[in-house]
């Protein structure tokens, strides 16, 4: 990667506070434009521009040639606050929120694999440094913020955590980040199980993007129009003076483009290059061995005995005392002049500190941690191996079922604790072969028709049309796009190799933006709907349409959409659209009114004349013969109703020959009409596909695997069935899959 021309520039209409980086970013980008980052700060303090330079919490950081080779096309963005836990609003202290963005780039830029994957980790590492200094220093307790935003070639991933706030400005109109507040929101410093939100989006030249406090949660889009919809950095940043007006707050805006200025005018302020500037921390230095993890300590996996753990923990310990090292000489590299009388002596012991404490906080919480780990494997592989012992000699066919459930299911807590241990994995799969024979379970045999290799791809949701048309459709919600592929006549000669892209995130169809793609269905062609198409649900309250035989996408906005809480599933029947919203409580009801659709006030739902716990549904379908519907519990439990009451009556499943529960059911599909119609369930806890009867009586069990012999339908997100012959679609992971008979 090739810098281009930095000066920094001062817009003498805002203020001497206002400083505007210019940074010229060079990337090859998939059609072989250039999309360039121009980063602009704002530090205001009761309505008072600062000019204190670097302002700490802000982060824009391009590769050096040093770093891991992932992440040497990877632009690193970050706005961190942290706040005392009493006292809301209020910022943390400087020294400590530098050192810990300082840690996030060191350690984002040393790890291998994915983006959200290094972002994640660096994450992590700043949170578990925060989670020491508050055990260590309560009467110092602080809560942090986070926006991690990574740009590579014209996408740009964004990971949030905590009460973070950041704006996405398009050409038409600002999208917030995140769009509504999320039920659950923990800050950095609290505890170890952090909750990340992800995006992803594709650039377009003029696109903006800001990072803000979570102070300002009260700013509305309309008024960040003028800063970020058509304009430029110097614009939106005057802008943004002004809605912060007389209020506080630390700002990031980054405009993408491909047409930067090429002369920038002599301007007050700093001038300095990208690696050695004030927004991003030194990272040019003598190179170390490369760590995996970076300068998180990274845990090896769990030994055998207690001493060989606390072992571990110390070699991860040394190996994060090393990792303070680095962050030391990047507040003192030995090449750098000493500062000046008024400020040395400070640094240095604030930043020992801060560290040693977190440094022997982190030593002893891995000993114990790997010594509790330990015993706790020990244990649950013990009882194991206990249980297929005593399954052995059970002559009782339901006591051995019980024995070999009971193997599953410590075999997925020591999952854990240490994936893919051996030990567990092998007596997991001798319980499973045991249950296959004791339930009559049909073996299918899976083929991988294609692997989406693309960081973060994740296959959700799988639609099938019509089995003379042959197009399958599949929701990449790792990427949030749709891709598409054409099975052939009856779905017999798959054609994979053509894979298109239907939809993806941020794409402009008509005067919608797409935002965050929730789920997808067939809906052929009828009275109402024109054209036979797949259906696909944006959360921000639109259906989104593509017609495959025109090669065209239409979007529909959707009435009171905004009383949506969490869609998660669309369905549809006589031509009406069915969208599950569990935190609602309402499995929502839509008419046609052609392609579009319309609800009416007096029949927004479904009705149900008896108790159905809506927040504990993970999927539903409709019967296209009678109307009725089929609800499927995470708890394992399954109904059938017809006008909003049940027709199973208690334990219909368990009568109709269901002998081992569902564990973890993923979704439910009604195939075939009339009386020939079965009820499909994916139950990804125990590994199998079942087959019901409209009565409930279970017709097959079915389980797969893949073409090296590993189970296919625990990793399963979805799927869909053809039958005459049986051919089962599946998706899982970044993988579609076609499972036939063996």
């Amino acid at each position: 990667m090739t810098l281009g021309p930095k000066k920094v520039r001062v817009d003498q209409n805002v203020n001497c506070g206002i400083l505007a980086l210019y940074i010229t970013i060079y990337m090859g980008l998939h059609l072989g434009m250039e999309i360039q980052a121009i980063i602009g700060q704002l530090h205001i303090v009761d309505g008072e521009p600062k000019t204190n330079f670097p302002v700490p919490g802000l982060l824009a950081q391009a590769p050096s040639k040093k770093v891991e080779k992932n992440r040497r096309l990877d632009s690193l963005f970050a706005h961190l606050t942290l706040e005392p836990a009493a006292v809301p609003g209020l910022d943390g202290d400087d020294a400590l929120i530098q050192d810990l963005i300082d840690a996030l780039s060191a350690a984002f830029y040393r790890t291998e694999g994915t983006i959200n994957t290094a972002v994640r980790l660096a994450i992590r590492h700043i949170n578990e440094l925060l989670l020491n200094w508050n055990v260590n220093y309560p009467e110092m307790r602080r809560e942090g913020a986070i926006t991690c935003a990574v740009m590579r070639g014209d996408e740009l991933y964004v990971v949030q955590v905590g009460p973070s706030l950041a704006f996405m400005g398009h050409n038409f109109g600002v999208e917030r980040m995140p769009a509504h507040e999320p039920d659950i929101l923990t800050p950095l410093g609290t505890t170890a199980n952090l909750d990340f939100r992800f995006g992803h989006y594709r650039l377009q030249s003029g696109d903006m993007f800001l990072m803000v406090e979570p102070r300002m949660v009260s700013l509305a889009t309309p008024v960040l129009q003028p800063a970020l919809v058509d304009t430029e950095v110097e614009i939106g940043l005057a802008e943004l003076k002004d809605v912060v007006a007389d209020g506080s707050g630390r700002l990031l805006l980054v405009e993408f483009t491909d047409d930067p200025p090429f002369d920038f005018p002599e301007t007050e302020g700093l001038i300095a290059p990208l690696g050695r500037n004030t927004i991003a921390p030194i990272l040019e230095r003598p190179s170390k061995p490369q760590r995996r993890g970076g300068l998180r300590p990274r845990l090896t996996p769990v030994e055998s005995t207690v001493r060989r753990g606390a072992a571990a923990a110390a070699t991860g310990a040394s190996k994060l005392t090393d990792s303070v090292a680095d962050v030391l000489e990047q507040i003192r590299p030995v090449d750098q002049e000493p500062p000046d009388e008024e400020n040395s002596g400070w640094t240095l012991p604030t930043a020992l500190a801060i560290l040693i404490p977190v440094i022997l906080g982190i030593i002893v919480t891995s000993v114990f941690l790997q010594w509790d780990n330990t015993q706790r494997l020990g244990q649950i592989t013990q009882q194991m191996n206990t249980l297929l012992n005593l399954a052995s000699e059970e002559p009782d066919e339901e006591a051995r079922r019980t024995y070999y459930l009971e193997v599953l299911r410590l075999g997925a807590q020591a999952g854990e604790i240490r994936p893919q241990d051996g030990d567990v994995l092998r007596m997991q799969g001798a319980a499973m072969a045991q249950l296959d024979r004791l339930d009559n379970i049909t073996r299918l045999s899976g083929t991988l028709l294609d692997l989406v290799d693309l960081d973060e791809s994740e296959l959700t949701s799988i639609a099938i049309s019509d089995r003379f048309e042959g197009y399958i459709f599949v929701l990449d919600s790792g990427l949030n796009r749709v891709w598409g592929y054409e099975g052939g006549e009856d779905f017999l000669q798959m054609d994979v190799t053509e894979r298109s892209q239907v939809l993806f995130g941020g794409q402009a169809v008509q005067s919608h933006v797409v935002g965050e793609i929730v789920d997808l269905y067939w809906r052929p062609q009828g009275t109402s709907v024109t054209q036979n198409g797949v259906a696909m649900l944006d959360r921000r309250g639109a259906i989104l349409s593509y017609y495959p035989e025109f090669t065209n996408t239409r979007a529909f906005t959707l009435d009171l959409s905004s009383g949506w809480r969490t869609p998660t599933q669309i369905k549809g029947f006589s031509e009406r659209l069915y969208i599950l919203d569990n935190q609602a409580g309402f499995i929502w009801r839509y008419y046609p009114e052609g392609d579009d659709f319309s609800i009416r006030a007096d029949d927004q739902a479904i009705t149900f004349f008896e108790a159905v716990e809506i927040p504990q549904l993970v999927d539903f379908d409709i019967n296209a013969a009678d109307g009725t519907v089929v609800l499927l519990y995470k708890n394992g439990n399954m109904v059938r109703l017809a006008d909003g009451r049940s027709i199973w009556p208690a334990g219909t499943l368990e009568d109709g020959g269901l002998t081992s529960p569902m564990l973890a059911p993923k979704s439910v599909k009604i195939v075939g009409r009339g009386s020939t119609a079965s009820i499909f369930v994916l139950d990804t806890g125990s590994g199998r596909l079942l087959q019901f009867s409209l009565s409930g009586g279970l017709l097959a069990q079915y389980r797969a695997s893949d073409e090296s012999g590993r189970e296919l339908l625990t990793r399963a997100n979805d799927f869909a069935v053809v039958d005459q012959p049986l051919r089962v679609f599946v998706t899982a992971d970044n993988e579609l899959y076609v499972a036939t008979l063996e």
